[in-house]
């Protein structure tokens, strides 16, 4: 097939995505970037193994990967020709004969906190929210189906009741709305691009030296076929401060042998054009936790695998295999949520 196939008037460009509020946005934002270099695009919604399933934790169900199955499949079998995630949705290891051909320009990297309608002026207007404000509220009840969430609020208080909610945006939202909970905590790139969602309610950043962030988090990626004839194309898309960023993320995940069981945020941010910052924090439902930050230069940054390896030695120093041995919950009851990304 000719470049020229994929014209308005041939073929455009199949875009395959889960069908959630959210999903569907960032298709469309694909959709248009692809719009913008020459190419049309259709999206085609898949309903995935983690989007059916609603009424188990993810990592029950075979973790970050049931979102992405029936989408690899459609791919495989040339019914699309991309696909859209976040990132963080995805494991560390790309089966064959997948790619991840670009990775476009993060949104908000951090989490916040939501507050239900009645716990409005909780904290001041526009205030970062860290571990001293959960702790000095006795009993806050605080909603997510994230394990590194629950336990980052865990390490701030034993007073803090987690209650665990799976499901889309929207769907965590309504429910927040008709519960007795204190609030929610979702993405920050979430609400970026959801921004009616809670145009009403509080919303509060997570002090991000604290809730360190979940890998790629805010990041988006096209995923192809390795041998797909537009991948030079998809490619040139790709943001290469971005994907240094989350190129490291991904690779000190590796290294601690993580998946969507692991309580573990990970974050590197370029500071300015010669200062990088990371930040590492391993967690337990004990309310213990290994961290590591530092700031280096740009330079020092390049070698990733050489960065990874100091990041994992102040870990240690820290207590990592301390932290790695406890298993304890961190959940105050039963699941009662609904499926869908974190």
């Amino acid at each position: 097939m000719q470049q020229s196939d994929y014209s308005p008037v041939n073929r455009p460009l199949q875009i395959a995505s889960r069908g959630s509020r959210l999903a569907l946005w960032q298709a469309e934002y694909v959709r248009t970037l692809l719009e913008e270099a020459g190419y049309s695009g259709r999206i085609v919604e898949v309903k995935t193994t983690g989007d059916r399933v609603q009424n188990r934790f993810l990592h029950e169900i075979g973790g970050k990967g049931v979102f992405i199955r029936e989408i690899e499949d459609i791919l495989l079998r040339g019914e699309a020709d991309l696909a859209v995630h976040s990132l963080k949705d995805l494991p560390v290891e790309t089966p064959e004969p997948f790619c991840l051909s670009a990775v476009l320009p993060r949104h908000a990297a951090g989490d916040v906190l939501v507050l239900h309608p009645e716990r409005k002026g909780m904290f001041g207007k526009g205030a970062e929210v860290g571990p001293e404000d959960i702790l000095s509220r006795k009993g806050m009840k605080i909603a997510t189906g994230s394990l590194r969430r629950a336990c980052l609020l865990r390490e701030a208080s034993d007073d803090v009741v987690v209650f665990p909610l799976r499901g889309n945006v929207d769907t965590r939202i309504r429910k927040l709305r008709e519960s007795s909970w204190d609030g929610l905590i979702l993405a920050a790139a979430s609400l970026e691009r959801l921004t009616e969602l809670a145009a009403d309610l509080d919303v509060h950043l997570l002090r991000p030296d604290w809730f360190v962030p979940s890998p790629s988090q805010g990041a988006l990626v096209l995923e192809t076929t390795k041998n797909h004839q537009l991948r030079g194309f998809f490619e040139s898309l790709c943001c290469e401060k971005t994907h240094r960023e989350v190129r490291f993320e991904r690779q000190l995940l590796r290294m601690l042998g993580g998946d969507c069981t692991m309580p573990v945020g990970i974050h590197m941010k370029e500071c300015d054009g010669a200062a990088v910052g990371v930040s590492a924090v391993v967690l337990n439902g004990k309310g213990e936790s290994a961290r590591a930050s530092i700031r280096l230069s740009q330079t020092e940054s390049e070698d990733s695998a050489a960065l990874g390896r100091r990041v994992l030695r102040l870990l240690r120093e820290d207590g990592l295999d301390s932290v790695l041995a406890e298993k304890s919950p961190v959940f105050s009851q039963s699941f009662q949520g609904r499926g869908g990304q974190e």
